[in-house]
């Protein structure tokens, strides 16, 4: 009995390595390289080792890719595609000017400024860029509301006015003339960036914006003066003379 199990933990390491090792052995066919359903958490080193100044076309779709680290090795890539893997918004995008194409529907990118700050100096030649079903992107296919949803559209002009297509729709003239006049003002602000932003200007005015915790807890003190007040009335038109004895003046 032991034996037997013993044997079957064995296959089963074995049938692991095999199927570990048959992805890594994977060839580029007509500069495409293509690695899907391999549960890779990252770009093996080996792929830009061995098909970096050949391969054009990047497929690493279906796995578990988190950060894009060894990506700098593909130094032609012009397509590249990572939909459906764990990618979140704060990523070292490496700079390789030739990229065309970039695919990274399904992720968990929720920050969209954070996201385009490191995409827009990586890719200057960047035509065609796709985030849907990610967190920062509201695509009202997905219920979200279509005026923010333009805005998100303005916004990633504004960040990327080369882009031709911009998730599941081309970009219109009139829309990237519309994006340079006001996609600059498109980004919605998070609660923890109003935060920030009320931390910054306090600490500009000294630490104080409004009353101190000190000045909320005292206790108000009002005073009140009593007295008595005598009015004269001047001047030949006024009607209050008619009223005021000579002992009054």
């Amino acid at each position: 009995k032991d034996r037997f199990f013993f044997s079957l933990l064995m296959a089963t390491a074995a049938a692991a390595a095999s199927s570990s090792s048959s992805y890594l052995d994977t060839r580029p066919t007509d500069g495409a390289l293509s690695v899907q359903h391999a549960e890779m958490t990252e770009i093996p080193p080996i792929f830009g080792d061995r098909w970096g100044t050949s391969v054009t076309r990047l497929d690493l779709s279906h796995n578990k890719i988190q950060q894009v680290s060894n990506l700098e090795r593909f130094a032609l890539l012009k397509n590249l595609v990572l939909d459906n893997n764990l990618l979140v918004s704060n990523q070292n995008w490496p700079q390789i000017p030739t990229l065309e194409t970039l695919w990274v529907n399904n992720n968990n990118i929720s920050d969209i400024k954070e996201f385009l700050d490191a995409i827009v100096p990586a890719f200057p030649n960047l035509s065609f860029l796709s985030l849907l079903k990610n967190p920062a992107c509201p695509n009202p296919l997905i219920g979200a509301d279509e005026e923010e949803y333009k805005r998100y559209r303005l916004y990633v002009l504004y960040r990327l006015p080369n882009l031709n297509f911009l998730d599941a729709a081309p970009v219109e003239e009139d829309e990237l003339q519309e994006a340079k006049r006001r996609g600059a003002f498109c980004l919605v602000a998070k609660p923890a960036e109003i935060r920030a932003g009320v931390s910054a200007a306090a600490a500009e005015l000294g630490g104080r914006m409004g009353p101190s915790e000190a000045d909320l807890d005292r206790t108000p003190q009002s005073s009140c003066h009593y007295g008595v007040c005598h009015y004269y009335y001047v001047g030949r038109q006024s009607e209050g003379n008619r009223y005021i004895k000579n002992s009054n003046l």
